[in-house]
């Protein structure tokens, strides 16, 4: 699934690279939304995927009608459910708060703050089983100042401990005050975006990883 999953990036960079190439989606600043990136993503995954059974839903209400996740994928061919999020890395707090994001996913939790099982999400499903579970972060980022120019190569580190975010805390001024995210044995993927067939300051982000197995 890492090798389907790597493809899936690749075919949201090259669709991003022919769609900048000679149209530009903002007008009196660089942001573009999380939506947008979202979208492109989703896209790009179920075509790779090559499922024809394939589901895939945004804004998916993960444990109740208040609490909502990106999207959603579900493959039949391969029993696996995707789980993504997308943060728009504009300011410091964008950062900080795709860990929250992240917890929800692993460590979803009721209205009283109890953590509950996963297995909820099966509920969805009438015929279909959930055999694999996934996570996906999705993020953009203008490199347009220190903290933003070491995200992309903090992304892909390694450090002993194979958790980049040790480091990040004394590069991105403190600003992380645990881990988000454990690296071990997830992909880190980074690319930088042409706009109008020229080099920009603009990338993309994504890591996966496989949270359960049943």
């Amino acid at each position: 699934m890492n090798s389907i999953l790597n493809a899936s990036f690749e075919k949201m960079y090259k669709r991003y690279t022919n769609i900048l190439s000679d149209f530009y989606p903002a007008k009196g600043s660089t942001g573009f939304t999380e939506s947008n990136l979202v979208h492109l993503y989703i896209n790009s995954l179920t075509q790779t995927l090559k499922d024809d059974q394939v589901i895939e839903w945004m804004e998916f209400p993960l444990i109740d009608k208040k609490q909502h996740i990106d999207g959603m994928i579900y493959s039949p061919k391969y029993e696996a459910i995707f789980y993504i999020e997308a943060k728009r890395f504009s300011h410091k707090s964008k950062v900080t708060s795709i860990s929250n994001d992240i917890k929800r996913i692993i460590e979803p939790r009721d209205s009283s703050g109890k953590i509950i099982n996963r297995a909820f999400v099966q509920k969805h499903f009438t015929k279909y089983k959930i055999k694999y579970e996934y996570i996906i972060i999705l993020a953009d980022l203008w490199a347009e100042t220190t903290w933003k120019k070491s995200i992309p190569q903090l992304w892909t580190a390694n450090t002993k401990e194979n958790n980049i975010y040790n480091e990040m805390i004394d590069e991105v001024d403190n600003i992380f005050t645990q881990p988000i995210f454990d690296w071990n044995n997830a992909e880190q993927l980074v690319k930088r975006i042409a706009i109008n067939n020229k080099e920009s300051n603009y990338f993309l982000l994504m890591s996966h990883k496989l949270i359960n197995q049943t």
